[in-house]
């Protein structure tokens, strides 16, 4: 069967040529038509001329009608609708036919003998060579047929003679249709190939095309005369501008912008330019570069503007957020350290020297607790409004510190116009202010600092302003100017670093822990350690204040120790029985560039039992930026031993972003500013949602501090935080109770609405 099939092959062909052919099918049949048609013709001319001996004219007229129904058949049949091996009966018939003829009019001697020659030739047209020489030998033994009836030497050699020819009438057409197929099909895989790259280039164009329409772009081509050759993209209307530059001159175009000319004439030279660029108040970064021809050369110049004002804005935003204060919009802290060093630095200020006033409300927390947050708030904001007329009307620069602190620098170093200052600043703060229409009236201390009588360095004057605000405190004074004696209270310091070095060695300090838990199933994600020192004469002492006594002391190392050590021992039960849960404990500076910090964490892991992946550094952007260079190092060492970190504080020290990138991070945590103000500020939802999406496109977690309320929770759930840490869902525990509260809350959303 696959023989058979594998003779027929070239039929299979000649059946798609006729299908595809309507007028090679015709010619085809038609010459298959005639050939029945002829033997009559010859048939006839024989009875009539009398040509031939032993003619059989029944018989031949006979035949003749026979091929005329036979020519007549093969006209009309729809032989391209068939199976081309039929064609091979009609081949038959005809050599059958032709046989009859040539007996029947002579024999051997007959003149049809001729018209054995033509089913060689259609058989050698249409099928493959070894149908063709069979159906040649097929002709070969008609013809000789005659010579065994009548042998005769001289027939003999006749006989062979057409043979012969019949051969080569089947052999020829047979290798020259082989050729045409083989070229045909070469044609036709060329010509599919050719169809199949056009598709392809299309639907290539069609995409770029669609891209080009829909993204906020603008792609622009220029030949070497300058005039525009392509001008498409979304951006085009957004900008107001139409594809009507196509044809006209970018020199005419933009003869007002320089920098764009500039850049165009720098790509025309042969060099690639990106640059930021602005068009009707639309920010740009455009990138030209020259286009080169097939042969290489320079034919022009081609340019990309992608538009990047949204995430402009956001970054604006971002950077602002991290120098100002979102609740009074004024200066924060960083901000104001930098403007310090800024100043000193200038030439302007050696001569003229400045004044440096800390503001530190009394009471405040009173006003807190009997008011609540909101109103202590928007007390605060009023405060900021009054402080910030009188900064202005010296040209001073105010700034909020945190909490209830405040701090204005203004020009001049002389303690007369500092002490007027002061003056104008507490006389401002001398009235009743109106909240909810409740009045408030407000005291307040200051601290002053002079530049450069008392330090020529920004961190020294600042510290020294406090001091001076602590010795108006002391001495239940309205303001006081730093003076040497008042370092004495470092007396008192050296006595809470040695009472803090005690504590760390007795066991003397505790922890408690702070839950996160996620926003998909509400599980527990971690928990962060806080350090508490309970002093047994002074009471609680603020972390901020005993921490800075550690770092500044020394102390810092013993104490992130014992926290490491305390925080991995008694969170191993919660770890071990809930994984994927990790404890954080916070880092200092100190800390993170000390470079024996890596072997002191395997140290305590091995001496804890504890594995890597359960402990989570914390540091903070500020920290980040003490000594980069060390920083990262000890960072990757750490990593490579499967410890974590997150970012703590995010976005409230936006110097440290473009470092991100290098960092072994997993997590950054959104500092408590911007959630707080979450459902009253769309500002700090578009900052906490641009963190989100920032840190999400980096491949680190994000983790919301500070949420407070239900509405908070849900926007950053919208936002699609990672999990969130705050009095809403636990407020800090002590190890016993935490693990009291684990166990009978499964359910974190039911916690959170209990916290709340």
């Amino acid at each position: 069967m696959k023989r058979s099939s594998s003779l027929f092959q070239s039929g299979r062909t000649f059946q798609v040529l006729l299908r595809r052919s309507r007028g090679l099918r015709r010619v085809i049949v038609r010459i298959v038509a005639i050939g029945f048609w002829v033997m009559p013709a010859v048939g006839l001319a024989t009875t009539y001329l009398g040509i031939g001996i032993r003619v059989n004219y029944p018989a031949l007229w006979a035949i003749a009608a026979a091929c005329l129904v036979g020519g007549s058949l093969t006209w009309f049949v729809r032989w391209d609708l068939m199976d081309p091996r039929n064609f091979l009966y009609v081949l038959v018939a005809a050599i059958g036919l032709v046989t009859l003829a040539v007996h029947y009019s002579g024999g051997r001697e007959s003149h049809l003998l001729a018209l054995f020659v033509l089913p060689a030739v259609v058989a050698g047209a249409l099928y493959d060579i070894r149908v063709a020489l069979l159906i040649a030998a097929a002709t070969s033994v008609a013809i000789g047929l005659p010579l065994v009836r009548d042998w005769d030497p001289v027939y003999a050699q006749r006989w062979v003679m057409l043979s012969g020819v019949a051969v080569f009438a089947g052999y020829i057409p047979a290798r020259v249709r082989l050729a045409l197929d083989a070229e045909s099909a070469g044609l036709r895989a060329e010509e599919v190939t050719r169809r199949q790259a056009e598709e392809a280039l299309k639907k290539t164009q069609d995409r770029l095309r669609t891209v080009v329409a829909n993204a906020p772009i603008v792609v622009w081509a220029v030949d070497l005369a300058g005039k525009f050759i392509v001008y498409e993209g979304k951006a085009v209307a957004a900008l107001g501008q139409r594809a009507a530059a196509l044809g006209m001159s970018i020199y005419d175009r933009y003869r007002d912008r320089p920098d764009l000319l500039a850049y165009h004439r720098r790509a025309i030279a042969g060099e690639e330019v990106s640059a930021p660029v602005e068009f009707a108040g639309v920010l740009f970064d455009a990138h030209f570069a020259p286009l080169r021809n097939e042969a290489g050369a320079i034919s022009g110049m081609i340019g990309v503007s992608i538009d990047v004002s949204d995430r402009e804005r956001a970054r604006r935003a971002l950077e602002h957020r991290a120098h100002h204060d979102p609740l009074t919009g004024l200066p924060n802290g960083s901000w104001l350290r930098e403007y310090l060093e800024k100043t000193i630095a200038s030439q302007e200020i050696t001569d003229k020297g400045l004044s440096l006033l800390i503001i530190n409300l009394n009471q405040f927390g009173e006003v807190n607790d009997a008011f609540g947050n909101a109103f202590a708030d928007a007390l605060l904001q009023q405060i900021a409004g009054g402080l910030r007329e009188t900064a202005d009307t010296v040209g001073g620069r105010l700034a909020r510190l945190e909490g209830d602190e405040f701090a204005i620098v203004a020009a001049g170093g002389d303690r007369a116009a500092a002490i007027r200052l002061a003056e104008h600043l507490l006389s401002s703060l001398q009235r009743s202010f109106l909240v909810n229409s409740q009045p408030v009236s407000v005291t307040a201390r200051l601290g002053i600092s002079l530049y450069p009588e008392h330090s020529t360095d920004a961190q020294n004057l600042l510290r020294r302003a406090h001091v001076a605000m602590a010795s108006a405190r002391q001495h239940d004074s309205e303001y006081a100017i730093y003076m040497p004696a008042d370092d004495q209270g470092a007396a008192v310091r050296l006595a809470l670093v040695s009472e803090l070095r005690q504590a760390i060695d007795r066991d003397e300090l505790i922890l408690h822990y702070q839950p996160q838990a996620n926003f998909r199933r509400g599980q527990v994600t971690g928990v962060e350690s806080l350090v508490r020192w309970v002093h047994p004469h002074r009471g609680m002492i603020p972390p901020a204040d005993f921490i800075v006594l550690a770092e500044r002391s020394g102390l810092i190392k013993g104490l992130s120790e014992w926290v490491v050590r305390r925080a991995l021992r008694e969170s191993r039960g919660w770890l071990e029985s809930q994984p994927g849960v990790h404890v954080s404990v916070n880092l200092s500076m100190r800390n993170l560039v000390d470079p024996g910090l890596p072997a002191m964490i395997a140290r305590l892991l091995e001496e804890t039992h504890a594995r890597a992946e359960w402990l989570r550094l914390e540091i903070t952007e500020s920290v980040l930026m003490a000594d980069p260079p060390r920083a990262m190092a000890n960072m990757h060492r750490l990593r490579d031993m499967g410890v974590a970190f997150a970012v703590d504080d995010f976005g409230t020290g936006y110097s440290s972003l473009r470092y991100l990138g290098q960092l072994p991070i997993r997590e950054i945590k959104i500092d408590r500013s911007f959630v707080s103000l979450l459902a009253t500020d769309v500002s700090s939802r578009t900052i906490v949602r641009a963190t989100i999406e920032l840190g999400h496109n980096l491949g680190f977690e994000t983790v919301a501090e500070g949420v407070e309320d239900r509405q908070s929770w849900d926007l950053l759930s919208a936002f699609n935080c990672d999990a969130a840490q705050g009095y809403y869902i636990a407020r800090p525990l002590p190890a016993s109770e935490l693990s009291d509260w684990l166990r009978a809350n499964d359910s974190i959303f039911d916690a959170g609405m209990k916290a709340a």
